[in-house]
């Protein structure tokens, strides 16, 4: 049963390198205030493949709360992207579940609910900066 479970750890961790491996943009998304320690790497893969995140360090949430992540316009409009709890595992991938292309910020919220407009405080944020050429 270890060696099994241990495979399947294994297998989830080249799962997380292969969507890596293609390259792309990356940005940290850092825990703020009393959520420091948290964080993720913020991904666009190169090959137009949808965004994504690995988060490391989640934090536990009350029953009903789920995170929340917002690309944010360079106007400050938000746009909500996937909610999701944490899964015990240490790193979690979560599909961004909205495009990067023209938003400058990214930030993560704790909600009470899956759908909505952001009620909750902000506990992860990152820059999103354009490619220049």
């Amino acid at each position: 049963m270890r060696l099994r479970s241990l495979e399947t750890e294994m297998a989830r961790y080249q799962a997380i390198a292969a969507k890596f491996a293609g390259g792309g943009r990356t940005w940290y998304m850092a825990g703020v205030d009393d959520w420091r320690g948290m964080g993720g790497n913020l991904m666009q893969p190169a090959s137009g493949q949808p965004a994504f995140v690995v988060f490391h360090d989640l934090r536990e949430l009350a029953p009903g709360e789920v995170y929340a992540l917002w690309p944010i316009a360079p106007d400050g409009k938000r746009v909500r992207g996937t909610s999701f709890r944490p899964d015990g595992r240490d790193p979690q991938l979560v599909e961004a579940g909205q495009e990067l292309a023209g938003h400058s910020r990214c930030a993560v919220t704790v909600e009470r609910s899956t759908v909505g407009k952001r009620e909750g405080p902000v506990v992860m944020q990152s820059r999103i900066v354009p490619l220049t050429r």
